[in-house]
């Protein structure tokens, strides 16, 4: 690849994701002295989109006024023909979603000591967001809104970096998000978040609380395989405390389970005291330091010497390098998953049943890629073996090859998609539903089942109260939220 853009030069391409796509790059900080950098542009047919290139800068501008350990460092904002790049610091490690997979396939789940030092690590980063301001003083406000663990990176050092402030909310940007809009992820979504109200750095502090009991448990708490009844069990449905589902200790469980209270004013009053209740309870149970835990949860998870092939190539060559399997993009701290809920609310729960062990940190790990590699390589072995078997003695005498010039048949065209209904349910009188740009004439859509994301928007006047977005495979039903906030 070894093309330049100003002061860095692309190594090679990491992948593609909804959004965004993703390099690793060499960046020139004087004589002889580079430095591996990773420069995520917008895709091509996005930049052409005013919207999402003033979101894409957003978060540029947001995420270039935070500077702490427990957020991804952004360099610099660059373009690649034409398109807006931001430049972040590389990460050796992976996601926390990625992690959690990985013990799930060993039938494991988080110890609870590094699950709180994991988090409290996370609660710090949060909380000097939440707290930041700007050169004049002014508080920012801001809220991340998408903490997930597909947003929070495990770095080999046993840091947590919070990634992409990139659906952000704060004070600072120019056009605020309408009241009632729904962003992020839904399973880590707080309740007044889901409802679209303006929220603040508790929404945070919930999201946290869902990643803390599913790493502690080894189970999904509010996903389900319908984002409604997703949203049921988070408006409606008892949280459930984490020993019901396996042991807990009983102060780390009251921790979670204040973080996941219903009403905002019940959970602690910052990230930061969460943080320093997780803290408490370590200090409690004379747990080792955070760096070793979060370390040696990676190690276990993902050993170090699955590393050493890609980070062999981290420095910038001439010649073209093959793209990185798309497993692993997460060793560079970009999450390439797009941010709508849609997406985790069609995700298949993959964590393993209750019936779990603590995860030990002794045993070595099953590597489920391996397994694959070892099935392909005896299928070609036994295939190779069949061929031999069967190979004549003595080569046959040549023959002389016959050519019949048959044009292959056409394919039978595929059968016709079935219209999928989705019904809103509770329109309250006086709202007008918008799908895709166009006026809903009723409560009901039909719609061809696709991968496609539909936009749905709750109108009275030009304002928009209420918005969901979603990919719609079969017949569904849409509640719209009860107590919908609508002008007097």
């Amino acid at each position: 690849m070894a093309e330049s853009l100003g002061q860095y030069r692309l190594v090679r391409k990491l992948g593609t994701g909804g959004m965004a796509e993703v390099f690793l790059a060499a960046q020139r900080m004087g004589d002889a002295l580079t430095r591996p950098v990773v420069i995520k542009a917008i895709l091509p047919h996005l930049a052409e989109d005013e919207r999402f290139v003033e979101m894409f800068l957003r978060e540029a501008r947001v995420a270039a006024m935070l500077s702490h350990p427990n957020i991804v460092h952004i360099h610099d904002v660059t373009r690649l023909d034409g398109r807006p790049c931001l430049v972040m610091e590389f990460l050796k490690g992976r996601d926390l979603w990625t992690v959690l997979m990985r013990l799930a396939s060993l039938n494991e789940a988080v110890s609870p000591e590094a699950a709180a030092a994991a988090v409290a690590q996370a609660a710090s980063g949060l909380d000097y967001a939440h707290r930041k301001r700007d050169r004049a003083g002014q508080p920012l406000d801001l809220v991340h809104r998408d903490i997930s663990p597909h947003n929070l990176f495990l770095t080999r050092e046993g840091h947590v970096r919070v990634l992409d402030f990139g659906i952000a909310k704060s004070a600072y940007q120019q056009t605020r998000t309408e009241s009632g809009v729904i962003k992020g992820k839904l399973p880590y979504m707080a309740p007044e978040q889901a409802r679209g109200k303006d929220v603040d750095g508790r929404a945070d502090q919930f999201a946290l609380g869902i990643v803390l009991w599913e790493m502690v448990t080894g189970q999904r708490l509010f996903a389900r395989d319908d984002p409604v009844l997703t949203m049921q069990a988070m408006f409606h449905e008892k949280t459930p405390k984490p020993s019901s589902v396996r042991p807990c200790p009983e102060v780390l469980e009251r921790i979670i389970m204040k973080a996941l209270r219903k009403s905002p004013t019940d959970r602690f009053d910052s990230c930061e005291s969460l943080a320093h209740a997780l803290r408490a309870w370590l200090a409690s149970v004379d747990a080792e330091s955070e760096a070793r835990l979060v370390r040696k949860l990676l190690a276990h998870a993902v050993p170090p010497q699955e590393d050493e092939a890609f980070y062999a190539s981290d420095r910038p060559q001439e010649d073209d390098a093959e793209p990185i399997p798309t497993d692993e993009l997460h060793l560079v701290g970009v999450d390439l998953t797009p941010s709508g809920m849609e997406r985790a609310a069609e995700r298949e729960p993959i964590f393993p049943p209750p019936e779990l062990t603590a995860s030990v940190e002794t045993r070595a790990p099953r590597r489920p890629w391996a397994l694959a590699v070892g099935a392909v390589l005896l299928v070609c072995l036994a295939f190779g073996i069949t061929v031999i078997a069967a190979r004549p003695t003595a080569p046959p005498a040549a023959a002389t090859p016959v050519v019949v010039d048959v044009e292959p048949p056409a394919p039978a065209p595929p059968p016709a998609p079935t219209p999928v209904v989705v019904r809103f349910l509770d329109v309250p009188e006086g709202v007008v539903l918008e799908v895709d740009g166009g006026r809903l004439d009723g409560d009901s859509l039909r719609v061809l089942p696709s991968d496609d994301v539909h936009h749905v928007r709750a109108l009275v006047g030009e304002r928009e109260v209420w918005r969901y977005d979603g990919i719609f495979r079969r017949d569904t039903e849409v509640p719209l939220p009860p107590d919908l906030a609508l002008p007097p």
